[in-house]
């Protein structure tokens, strides 16, 4: 029974290594290698993200935008959007590839 998980330990270290060669597990805006499971940013690219904090406040900018045009309850956006930032980076990736 010990060899058995010994053998499908080092099984999954081989294919683990092997999937990263094929799908590297980098940053999408520094190329560090420095990121967690399920993430596609590093800890420091995290950090420089634009966070807009709109949901927490009452009749914010994205509220104006709508005024008059629709019915609309709480809305807001969570990041600010700028040309050549991480925020258009990630848009791209997400949207094109």
């Amino acid at each position: 029974m010990k060899r058995i998980k010994y053998i499908a330990l080092h099984v999954k270290k081989y294919l683990t290594g092997f999937l990263h060669l094929v799908y590297p597990k980098i940053c999408l805006h520094c190329g560090n290698t420095d990121i967690t499971k399920f993430h596609v940013l590093c800890p420091y690219c995290y950090a420089q993200l634009p966070f807009t904090d709109f949901f927490e406040i009452e009749n914010n900018n994205i509220d104006k935008i709508f005024w008059g045009r629709m019915p609309l309850g709480p809305s807001g956006a969570a990041l600010f959007f700028t040309k050549n930032s991480i925020v258009q980076l990630l848009l791209f990736e997400l949207k094109y590839k």
